[in-house]
């Protein structure tokens, strides 16, 4: 048996390995590299949804929910599920939400800028 120089390159590396590892937990057929990088920044949405169930964490829903922020979040979202082909009127919903949280965000500075003004 000898060792042909194809041997040495059949091998998937460990970056393909952790990549179709993360793709078969997340029940998807193949991930390449940047679809990993695109995915990192959504680890938060894992967690948000529990974390604004607590009942210290009123402040999020009451008070001042960050809305420069979750409008630039929610625009990175709506990029992250175009590029794995969600369905055209979830990613329009996801944009027009964006969208609001950011014209708010826009118009909330406005005002504070008007008042110091005055």
């Amino acid at each position: 048996m000898t060792i042909k120089e194809e041997d040495f390159y059949s091998q998937p590396d460990k970056w393909a390995q952790a990549n179709d590892g993360l793709a078969h937990w997340l029940g998807l057929q193949h991930l390449t590299t940047l679809d990993v990088f695109i995915l990192l920044p959504l680890i938060p949405l894992i967690v948000l949804p529990i974390v604004l169930w607590f009942p210290w964490e009123n402040w999020f829903w009451r008070e001042r929910m960050p809305k420069q922020i979750g409008g630039a979040y929610l625009l990175y979202c709506a990029f992250a599920l175009w590029h794995f082909d969600a369905r055209w009127w979830l990613v329009l919903l996801v944009v027009t939400i964006a969208a609001g949280l950011c014209a708010i965000a826009l118009r909330d500075r406005w005002k504070s800028r008007r008042q110091a003004d005055l």
